[in-house]
């Protein structure tokens, strides 16, 4: 499972990150709320998603599921929730409002 606390550790320990929100924080932040106000919606960020995972031929993900059927990341609910606590992070990280997980799909 994907928690916080590994992905805060992750965009809290980059130093690039860290370097990139010295220098241009606001630049960031604001670029940042203006594609959370459509690009990077749920809703969105959903349908692409599935968009892709509908492209790929059946037969194809049952012998990916057969040959790594222990890999968590191959389950599309999974991935979900990955984004869903992903966007919420980075929305605290740059102390936005919106909350990903109260959107509405």
């Amino acid at each position: 499972e994907y928690n916080s606390p590994t992905m805060e550790m992750n965009i809290k320990s980059s130093m690039l990150w860290r370097r990139f929100k010295t220098l241009f924080s606001e630049q960031i932040t604001e670029r940042y709320r203006e594609l959370r106000e459509n690009i990077l919606t749920k809703e969105n960020v959903t349908s692409k998603l599935y968009d892709f995972y509908n492209s790929i031929p059946r037969e194809t993900m049952e012998k990916e599921y057969a040959k790594w059927h222990n890999m968590p990341h191959y389950n599309i609910y999974y991935i979900e929730e990955y984004l869903d606590n992903r966007i919420s992070l980075v929305d605290q990280e740059l102390g936005l409002e919106k909350n990903w997980q109260k959107e509405k799909i």
